[in-house]
């Protein structure tokens, strides 16, 4: 029976973002993040490399997130303008 590897990937990254937010980059331990999130070495080695892959994979990741979050916010933004300038358009729906 395989093992749901989204749920374990999950609790892999809370773990991460917890250890690195509480004790930053220098003092976090793959040891910690290992017992936050109840798994053995080999189950994080699985999804990275070292200390550092796990670092720019937290990152990259909240990057991505503020980076949707822009795209949004910016089409909201044109779609107010335009709603604005043509106050009598029909909105898409």
């Amino acid at each position: 029976m395989q093992r749901d590897k989204t749920l374990s990937h999950e609790k892999v990254k809370k773990a991460v973002k917890e250890e690195f937010l509480e004790k930053g980059y220098e003092d976090a331990s793959i040891r910690s993040i290992l017992a936050r999130a109840g798994m053995t070495s080999a189950g994080l080695y699985r999804h990275y490399a070292d200390k550092e892959a796990i670092f720019n994979a937290m990152v990259d990741n909240g990057y991505q997130v503020r980076r949707a979050e822009r795209l949004f916010l910016f089409s909201l933004a044109i779609a107010l303008r335009l709603a604005i300038a043509n106050p009598n358009a029909r909105m898409i729906t």
